[in-house]
């Protein structure tokens, strides 16, 4: 059966009705077949507010706000793209990058010392890639990255 996530902006907000109405997200939930957490996690997503009946006040999504009890179309459908699309964002790649370099690398081969001997050893003009590669039980052409700066840019 398919979640509220990937139902339509109006049955979410239907369902979002049944709430203000006294229905709790559990009861909701049961009547979708789904789970009060997936039920609450859709009216988050969508910036409405939940009631918290124990404290007797109300909650939302921080950064969304909720005014006069509606939202306009155009704002559903952006807030509804972005969950869908914008997983990835350049600040989080950058982030990853800088977690996964050198031997922060979870498959990484060689160690930093490692790599500088191997530009050392090379800049001397007595091994060739292939040979160096070798030695450090590397394919030639990682040898080759290493020296032409592709990999482990940061060890300059």
């Amino acid at each position: 059966m398919p979640t509220p996530f990937s139902r339509n902006k109006t049955e979410i907000l239907k369902a979002y009705e049944l709430y203000k109405s006294g229905l709790s997200c559990e009861e909701i939930g049961k009547s979708y077949g789904i789970s009060r957490g997936t039920i609450a996690r859709s009216f988050k997503i969508l910036g409405l507010e939940l009631i918290d009946r124990k404290k007797g006040r109300t909650t939302s999504l921080k950064g969304h706000k909720w005014s006069d009890g509606k939202w306009s179309t155009e704002a559903i459908e952006a807030i509804l793209y972005g969950l869908r699309n914008n997983r990835y964002t350049p600040e989080y790649g950058e982030k990853l990058s800088k977690s996964q370099t050198g031997e922060k690398n979870s498959m990484v081969r060689l160690t930093e010392d490692k790599v500088i001997r191997i530009r050392q050893l090379y800049s001397t003009g007595n091994y060739s890639c292939a040979v160096l590669g070798e030695m450090f039980n590397i394919s030639r052409q990682a040898v080759t990255d290493i020296i032409k700066e592709r990999t482990w840019k940061y060890l300059l």
